[in-house]
């Protein structure tokens, strides 16, 4: 703080980051008493933003003449994030006239007086600080003749040049994320191997991420802090409303009804206590953003209950209903330890793991599969049947539901699979699929992709934005990936098929 300079006694002080703009306050006036006001109310007791940037810079200047030894002010001339030039702040200027007073001082002449910056680039050879330093000095000017010398000295710098060169070729390499011995350890028809709807969609959209993931086992860094406008983050909140949702069901269920109006304030007794827990475990960042976060789960939950009312020819028969997960304990009675096998062709198979969050029995005796989406619907997203393999879950969860639904009925007919997204969001929109879909050659498409040992990167940027894994990824990926796709490299001829599913 430049507030606390000088206290140390040091004979030599350094002050940094004298940029324009970044040493006092802006001078932007309080958004609740503006300067005008306060001249009005109390010019002489209530502070303006101008006399709070003069009360800042008075202070320093009061630590800046009371330390002893020398001083040392710099601010730094390039803004690396905006790839822009920076500036000296005033202060500069001033500390320049004071050690010139006999000159008139301009920034021209400051920046003459300062001479050429100081860098990790040192001005003399002998200066230098580390290898590095050695050799930037020495390549100064020097062009790119020099390279070869330079990447034999550094093998990683040669590393990279030659992953850059590769990745920019048409031919799919091992610096695109075509490892053989990858696909054979994550071949997903192998039996001691379990998989997730998501797990396989995920694949789809991007297979240099799966592999990432999957095969190196890399946890993606958490970036930013949370933001202090937002309690819950989307798939929190998703599983918050699952929670409710189900659990209202359940005592309905087992009380052999459909809810009535009247249920309202039961459905919100329960969402409460569930509110309340996650407030436990997860402390709110105050009191106005849990308000106004519950209010719209109050919305949500109204919107459900009325949906709920608008369809009474239909029973729940399975909520939250988990398969290949541990069920110890588990309310529903369809749940079971075990993984649903799915044919993919050839005597091959893939075992799957999931929960389809509801099954319903229609009053024709059919049965339908549905997915809460808590989210917004992007039309987009759901405008296929599989859309590249990035849109498997109703196909696979139906083929799961009738494998548990044999349990209580020898011979389920299934109505179809339904994604509902639930919330205000959503609008209470509906996306149906027919229940007998066909999706062993997209399966079998997608295994040989990922046992073939080709993960490139994905050939387009939609869910880029949302990715954790982005800093492993080319600057180019998609648009190198997608060229190296169209090439008609053999090597990703499963690959290929995948994404021509529509």
């Amino acid at each position: 703080m430049l507030s606390d300079a000088g206290y140390a006694g040091r004979p030599l002080t350094f002050i940094l980051g004298l940029e324009e703009g970044r040493v006092f306050p802006s001078g932007l006036e309080d958004p609740v008493l503006l300067d005008s006001e306060r001249a009005r109310l109390a010019p002489d007791a209530l502070a303006t933003s101008k006399d709070r940037t003069t009360e800042a810079f008075y202070a320093f200047l009061q630590r800046l003449t009371s330390a002893e030894g020398n001083i040392c002010l710099s601010f730094s001339c390039r803004d690396i994030r905006n790839g822009r030039e920076s500036f000296p702040s005033w202060i500069l200027l001033h500390a320049m006239k004071l050690l010139r007073p006999e000159a008139e001082v301009t920034y021209r002449e400051l920046n003459r007086y300062l001479g050429e910056p100081i860098s990790v680039v040192p001005t003399q050879r002998t200066m230098a600080l580390s290898d590095a330093g050695w050799w930037l000095f020495t390549l100064r000017g020097a062009g790119p003749a020099v390279m070869p010398r330079v990447l034999e000295a550094f093998p990683s710098l040669r590393n990279g040049a030659t992953a850059e060169q590769r990745r920019a070729s048409i031919e799919f390499t091992a610096y695109d994320g075509f490892v053989r011995p990858a696909g054979l350890a994550l071949d997903i028809r192998d039996d001691r191997r379990v998989v997730s709807a998501s797990t396989l969609e995920r694949f789809a959209a991007c297979p240099f991420r799966h592999f990432l993931q999957y095969g190196l086992e890399i946890d993606a860094i958490e970036e930013g802090e949370p933001e202090p406008d937002v309690w819950l983050q989307p798939d929190e909140r998703g599983q918050l409303l699952h929670a409710v949702y189900a659990r209202f069901l359940r005592e309905l269920r087992a009380e052999a009804r459909r809810p009535v109006r009247n249920d309202r304030e039961r459905l919100w007794g329960i969402a409460t206590q569930v509110i309340e827990e996650t407030r436990r475990r997860i402390p709110p960042p105050s009191e106005g953003v849990y308000t106004r976060e519950v209010h719209q789960f109050r919305r949500d939950l109204d919107l459900f209950l009325n949906t709920e009312l608008e369809q009474m020819n239909r029973t729940p028969v399975a909520l939250e209903l988990a398969f290949g997960y541990d069920v110890e304990n588990d309310p529903e009675p369809l749940a079971t330890a075990d993984p649903v096998p799915v044919n993919v062709g050839d005597g091959l198979r893939i075992w799957l793991r999931g929960r389809i969050d509801r099954i319903d029995r229609l009053t024709d005796g059919r049965y339908e599969v549905i997915d809460y989406k808590t989210g917004r619907l992007y039309r987009d997203r759901y405008s296929g049947t599989f859309a590249r393999g990035t849109l498997l879950q109703h196909a696979l969860y139906s083929r799961a539901a009738r494998e548990l639904l044999r349990r209580i009925d020898p011979e389920p007919r299934l109505a179809g699979s339904t994604y509902y997204f639930i919330t205000e969001r959503g609008e209470a929109n509906r996306v149906c699929f027919p229940a007998d879909l066909d999706v062993s050659t997209v399966l079998r498409d997608l295994a040989e992709a990922i046992a073939d040992g080709t993960f490139p990167q994905a050939i387009d940027d939609r869910g880029c934005g949302r990715c954790d894994y982005h800093r492993a990824c080319a600057k180019n990926g998609v648009a190198e990936a997608a060229a190296k796709l169209e090439s008609g490299d053999r090597a990703l001829a499963a690959y290929r098929r995948l994404v021509a599913h529509a």
